[in-house]
């Protein structure tokens, strides 16, 4: 989105919520785990509705658990967010709006909330800056050789591993302006190969783990990690998504079930993370209207803000590109960490700001999910690299 009103595109959404008011969580189950997590730049959570009858009157999260019946006998609407399967929540936000609730007002579906009102709430009611995701690429070695890789790292010449101390100074910039990250993913590049991997993952914990709720990696799972790196894992309570790569990689195939065996062993949360098709980004295109490039970006679901070299990119993507050689990065794409930023205008730009209105790689890329409907087998493996 091209900014009109810079610092205030979010007053009117705004409005929804007053300052420092609570929110009640409906489901004491993973969805709501995940979101409490989430909204742990403050104590913004009154606590959770559920009726299931084992969980009423306990707690969960640390918090109470009231039957739905028991929250209808509050004397003013309090907000809530349905926090449970895509399959339940349409009979609940019905039984919702047939006791006078509003829908984007009174009471929210989870999944929009997490993916749009969460950093308008978090702004406009706690005054905080809270991304949704966060990506930090360390590393852009790999060990397998993808077609379509949607790192690029079958453009990139130059593979390379980050400077660790570039890295740590990154996240002391991004969190003298980030008060909470709701998803920080570490990636690559295989991630697994970053030598100091350890350094970083103990870095981060000791000095910001306490503003991140899920904190992860996803592997290609073809390395089984080590015992330093399995240690800090667990200590810093991350989770690692391990990608099934098994129907292309031979090396995946040989060690994915020993990473997991491992992973188990030494109790790091694990997403089996399977995907049928990958995205093909490289059906590259070669669009130059500003309004058609601003209308492509509005609807594009890019998935991750990032942070490099002391700048927050909108468009990890973007990020990805240029690292690989294959784009020329404009001013428009980043927000300078070293420079001091107007909270709101960083809040506004981690939802999809920019002064242009889009990135300058939006041009070539085919586009995220909803924009693209070209795909490609996953991981199938290259003899050659694919310079851009």
């Amino acid at each position: 989105m091209k900014w009109i009103n810079k610092g205030h595109e979010f007053d009117e959404v705004g409005k929804k919520f007053k300052i420092k008011e609570k929110l009640w969580i409906y489901g004491a189950g993973e969805n709501g785990k995940d979101l409490f997590s989430r909204l742990g730049f403050a104590d913004c959570v009154e606590g959770f509705i559920d009726n299931a009858p084992h969980k009423i009157n306990t707690l969960f999260c640390g918090k109470p658990v009231i039957s739905y019946e028991e929250f209808l006998e509050c004397e003013e609407k309090q907000k809530v967010i349905i926090s449970i399967s895509a399959v339940g929540t349409a009979g609940v936000m019905k039984t919702f709006l047939l006791n006078g609730y509003q829908e984007g007002k009174d009471v929210f579906d989870y999944h929009i909330f997490v993916t749009f009102y969460l950093p308008i709430y978090a702004w406009y009611a706690w005054g905080k800056v809270c991304p949704l995701t966060m990506g930090c690429v360390m590393t852009t070695v790999c060990n397998l050789n993808c077609v379509g890789c949607m790192n690029f790292t079958n453009m990139n010449s130059h593979l390379r591993h980050y400077d660790i101390q570039q890295l740590k100074e990154n996240f002391d910039l991004l969190f003298k302006h980030i008060d909470y990250i709701g998803f920080l993913q570490l990636t690559g590049g295989e991630p697994f190969l970053y030598p100091d991997f350890d350094v970083i993952v103990k870095y981060v914990n000791e000095k910001y783990r306490n503003r991140i709720g899920t904190f992860c990696i996803a592997t290609n799972g073809t390395i089984v990690p080590g015992e330093k790196l399995l240690d800090s894992m667990k200590l810093a309570n991350m989770t690692v998504y391990v990608d099934d790569y098994t129907e292309n990689v031979e090396m995946a195939r040989k060690n994915r079930e020993q990473i997991i065996k491992t992973l188990n062993e030494h109790c790091i949360t694990i997403i089996d993370n399977k995907v049928g098709r990958w995205l093909d980004f490289w059906k590259f295109q070669n669009l130059t209207d500003e309004k058609q490039l601003i209308k492509k970006c509005v609807t594009c679901e890019v998935p991750f803000v990032s942070v490099k070299n002391g700048k927050l990119f909108g468009c990890n993507y973007t990020e990805y590109m240029t690292e690989a050689g294959g784009n020329v990065e404009n001013e428009s794409d980043y927000l300078d960490l070293k420079k001091e930023i107007q909270k709101e205008i960083l809040m506004e730009f981690c939802l999809g700001y920019s002064d242009n209105g889009y990135y300058s790689f939006c041009g070539k890329c085919a586009g995220f999910h909803s924009n693209n409907p070209n795909k490609l087998p996953v991981a199938q493996q290259s003899m050659k690299k694919d310079l851009y």
